[in-house]
C-alpha cells in the first residue's frame, strides 16, 4: 500500500510540473552477518521497535542514540548487532546517493544508481579513470570497485568513502 501511495503521489506532483523526489529503498546483499540476535533482544516485540527506530534514522546523532540505549538496556553491543548499525549507517548513505542495491561479488562491491540518483556521469569517469583498474563502469550505470580492506568493517568504510566522493563536485 505504501509503495502505491507513493507511486501516486509521484504522479500528482508530475502533473502539477512540480519536481519529484524519488525516495529509494536501497537493497543491501554484501554477506555481513548483521541483526539483532534473540540471545541479545530475548523479547521479539522490543527487538521490532529497534528494528524500527533504525531503519528510520536520519543522521549519526539517531544512530549513536540508539547504539547508546541498547547498550544502557542490554550490554555490550554482540558483533552481529555492531555490524547491524554500521550497515544501517551506510544504508543513509545509499539513500542519499539513490542506490538501488549494494552488492558484493566476486570480491566486487557494485552500486547499482536510480536513473534520477544525484551522481554525475563525469564523477563516475573520473573516477574509473583515476583509479587505475580499482573501479568500472558499466553501461547500465553500475560502478563496481574491489575494496582494499579484506574485512567487514573496511569494506563498509570504504562504500562509505566512495559515496561521499560522488557526491562531491567535479
Amino acid at each position: 500500500f505504501e509503495l502505491y501511495q507513493q507511486m501516486m503521489e509521484e504522479a500528482v506532483q508530475e502533473l502539477r510540473g512540480e519536481q519529484v523526489h524519488h525516495d529509494v529503498e536501497p537493497e543491501i546483499q554484501l554477506g555481513i552477518p548483521a541483526f539483532i540476535p534473540e540471545s541479545y533482544i530475548p523479547d521479539e516485540n522490543q527487538r521490532l521497535v529497534f528494528y524500527r527506530r533504525l531503519a528510520a534514522i536520519h543522521g549519526q546523532s539517531d544512530l549513536d542514540e540508539i547504539a547508546n540505549e541498547l547498550r544502557d538496556r542490554y550490554g555490550p553491543l554482540p558483533p552481529t548487532v555492531d555490524s547491524f548499525l554500521r550497515i544501517m549507517d551506510l544504508r543513509r548513505s545509499l539513500k542519499d546517493c539513490m542506490v538501488v542495491r549494494a552488492a558484493l561479488r566476486e570480491g566486487a562491491v557494485t552500486l547499482q544508481f536510480h536513473p534520477e540518483a544525484p551522481v554525475s556521469v563525469d564523477k563516475l569517469v573520473s573516477m574509473v579513470e583515476k583509479g587505475k583498474g580499482r573501479f568500472k563502469l558499466s553501461t547500465d550505470f553500475q560502478l563496481s570497485f574491489r575494496p582494499q580492506s579484506s574485512d567487514w568493517d573496511g569494506m563498509l568504510a570504504e562504500t562509505k568513502a566512495v559515496l561521499q566522493e560522488l557526491r562531491q563536485p567535479c
